[in-house]
């Protein structure tokens, strides 16, 4: 079952949650005998359900149970409750490291000093035999003292302990994985965790970690095949003997990592006591420069082309008779251009209001005073017969609007765009579809100040309360096509890892037949191309949304992956 804050768990009161996992959930608790606060990781329900759950909090109990580090998590106790498996571990006050990373790269002293820490707490564990498994900034908490403390030894193992490897089953977080986990050797050491913890090195400095890919298939080929970039091309300002420490704990093949982690940190306090720089590891800006006393320097002359140059010297005064003269003339002429600026008006000004074809003439235009004509337009109104005219009745709209003033049966113009039988949209903006029969201006009124009806709505145009069951649909299979391809991409994980696998061990055996003058058998090496090749399309199509055609290529990586491990005795 879940708690919630206030409740008691046998001696303990629950705080807070603190995290959750796929095992169970860890909550903040305090002893309600001892008042000491600390963490309850419990287990989830009816373990005889699931039995492989069990044994592995089983197992970390055991091994916890084992250490007693000042760099390590300490275990207090463990306990059954209501079917319930709880282990009671130290609560550590503090931040996770992976917090300090998102906020930017550390210090590289206390990145140096923090990482230093684990590999003491690391050294202790393999000395036991314990190999933690899963180091990342996640599993570090950094406390209030600055003592670093290692965390979650949930999938550990000893090293005598080899019931923990499985074929296809992937031990660990990707980003922080080690390429023999990938590979999934039998005889997994603690050379592991220092490749993973020189992962969280690499992140601590630079802010990133060294390989990243947009599946877990190509971040597994990343951690098997592909060499890290430098830390200091990362950032400029980590120095050359960190930046080679981090890359001797990345090396691909474990015997050229460092052995102990005893060796690795103290490669790291070698650095701390040559004085690592304090600071972040970005190359900080350069100071500025002193000052600088600048003589005064005198104003410069105006250029020559922005002088002033004085205006011309007044003319000699004009007579008072041409003065006059130039005014007459002056309005001689104003009045003759508003004559003809009125006779203008007077003469075009009707002709243009009259000849709008979107709007009807005035009665006053009609010199018998009776109805106005039908039409503007001196083209022949029967170049389209009334019959041709398809007319929409009133409840079912057409798509256009129909022109103001227009009567039914008359002729478009050639100018206007017709689709089917429907007419265009004028500014008149009249409903479209009601016939139009042209009704005549009562007296002292024009048709033009007539109200036009309000436009509606275009029969194609779909309620909004229809469009919902579409818009439901779409969503549903955006969320299937979404869970597929979750799907698919787990699948492609699994089989990721038994290809890499089976590969790796295939890249051992040609090593060694090589040695003895041997070669690969061609099917196999054929074997080995067409799965990649599968497996390459898969992720193809994984990230183009194609979830059927991911599944065809990885069922084909699946059939040929089967056949080389058939053949590796796997």
């Amino acid at each position: 079952m879940a708690y919630e804050p206030g409740d008691r768990v046998g001696d303990y009161q629950i705080l807070s949650i603190l995290g959750a996992g796929g095992m169970g959930k860890v909550y903040k608790v305090r002893n309600c005998i001892s008042d000491r606060v600390e963490a309850m990781k419990i287990l989830l329900p009816n373990l005889a359900e699931n039995k492989e759950l069990g044994d592995r909090f089983m197992r970390e109990i055991k091994l916890q149970a084992t250490l007693s580090h000042p760099n390590i998590a300490a275990l207090h106790t463990a306990l059954h409750h209501e079917n319930q498996m709880l282990m009671l571990v130290e609560f550590v006050e503090g931040v996770a490291l992976d917090a300090l990373i998102r906020s930017g790269p550390l210090a590289q002293r206390n990145a140096v000093d923090y990482m230093a820490q684990v590999l003491d707490a690391l050294e202790y564990a393999h000395g036991k035999g314990v190999i933690h498994r899963d180091l990342k900034p996640a599993n570090m908490m950094l406390t209030t003292a600055g003592t670093l403390k290692l965390l979650d030894f949930g999938i550990a193992k000893m090293t005598t302990d080899s019931s923990l490897t499985k074929t296809g089953f992937l031990v660990g977080s990707l980003p922080y994985i080690s390429p023999e986990q990938i590979e999934g050797v039998a005889d997994i050491d603690g050379r592991t965790d220092i490749y993973s913890l020189g992962v969280t090195l690499y992140q601590a400095l630079t802010g990133q970690v060294p390989f990243q890919a947009e599946s877990e298939y190509s971040l597994m080929r990343k951690h098997l095949q592909e060499a890290p970039v430098p830390p200091m091309a990362v950032l400029p300002g980590v120095s050359q003997a960190l930046n080679d420490i981090v890359l001797k704990a990345l090396e691909k093949k474990r015997e050229h990592r460092y052995q102990r982690a005893s060796e690795m940190a103290a490669a790291l306090r070698g650095i701390l006591q040559a004085g690592a720089p304090a600071g972040r590891p970005a190359t900080a800006a350069p100071p500025p420069p002193p000052p600088v006393a600048v003589a005064p320097v005198p104003p410069p002359p105006a250029p020559a082309a922005s002088a002033y140059v004085p205006p011309p010297p007044a003319s000699a005064p004009v007579p008072e008779s041409r003065k006059f003269s130039n005014r007459g003339l002056y309005i001689a002429l104003g009045s003759v251009f508003t004559v003809v600026l009125l006779v203008a008006a007077a003469t075009q000004l009707p002709k243009f209001m009259g000849t709008n074809a979107s709007t009807p003439p005035t009665p006053a235009e009609d010199p018998a005073g009776g109805q106005p004509p039908v039409t503007a337009n001196p083209e022949p109104a029967a170049v389209q017969p009334p019959a041709a005219e398809v007319v929409q009745p009133p409840e079912a709209p057409a798509a256009g609007v129909a022109q103001a003033g227009t009567p039914a049966g008359a002729a478009a113009r050639p100018s206007e765009p017709q689709r089917s039988g429907v007419r265009t949209a004028q500014p008149s903006g009249q409903a479209a579809g009601a016939r139009q029969s042209f009704q005549p201006a009562g007296r002292g009124e024009t048709a033009v100040s007539r109200q036009a009806p309000p436009i509606q709505a275009p029969p194609n145009q779909a309620p909004p309360q229809m469009a919902q069951p579409a818009a439901s649909s779409a969503a549903d299979g955006a969320a299937a096509s979404a869970a597929a391809l979750a799907e698919v991409r787990e699948q492609m994980m699994l089989l990721g890892t038994r290809v890499t696998a089976a590969q790796a061990s295939l890249n051992r055996l040609k090593q060694e037949q090589a040695r003895q003058g041997l070669g690969l058998r061609g099917d196999i090496a054929s074997l080995a191309q067409r799965a990649e090749y599968y497996m390459d399309e898969c992720e193809a199509a994984v990230k183009r949304g194609d979830a059927a055609a991911a599944r065809k290529h990885l069922s084909s990586a699946e059939r040929d992956t089967s056949k080389l491990e058939s053949f590796l005795g796997r």
